[in-house]
């Protein structure tokens, strides 16, 4: 049997792993999590722990923190990777209702980077917004 793992190869920690559960001890599970995502030589976590992190807190319910981290990586990291944190912050927006948010995000990923290799990824969020989420 083959099982399916979410993860990326700079990850010890994949999302798949991760099972929430709303009911009973998730809090403890995402004080575990944040525990094992403070690793780093320079005291930050990496990009995959950063947004497993993201992701964990937005499966607990924990919305506006779980956006606040994507934000927060698009600060933190450069390039692709700073791309890719604001074109998961616009979905995790639209997700939560949050289209007017979105909408920001995106004009932001398409003033950054005009030229993205992820220019197919960005016009579709792009639709999703201008159609209300």
């Amino acid at each position: 049997a083959y099982e399916i793992r979410n993860c990326d190869w700079s990850s010890d920690v994949c999302s798949s792993d991760l099972a929430w559960d709303r009911a009973g001890n998730a809090d403890s599970r995402l004080a575990a999590l944040e525990a094992a995502t403070k690793v780093g030589a320079d005291g930050l976590p990496g990009f995959s722990a950063d947004s497993a992190w993201a992701g964990a807190l937005l499966n607990a319910g924990r919305t506006d923190e779980g956006l606040g981290v994507y934000r927060a990586m698009a600060g933190r990291y450069q390039g692709l990777f700073a791309e890719r944190s604001l074109v998961m912050l616009a979905e995790a927006q639209l997700a939560a209702g949050k289209a007017a948010e979105a909408k920001l995000t995106v004009e932001e990923l398409k003033t950054r980077f005009p030229n993205s290799p992820r220019a197919t990824t960005i016009a579709a969020l792009d639709a999703k917004v201008a159609a209300g989420g």
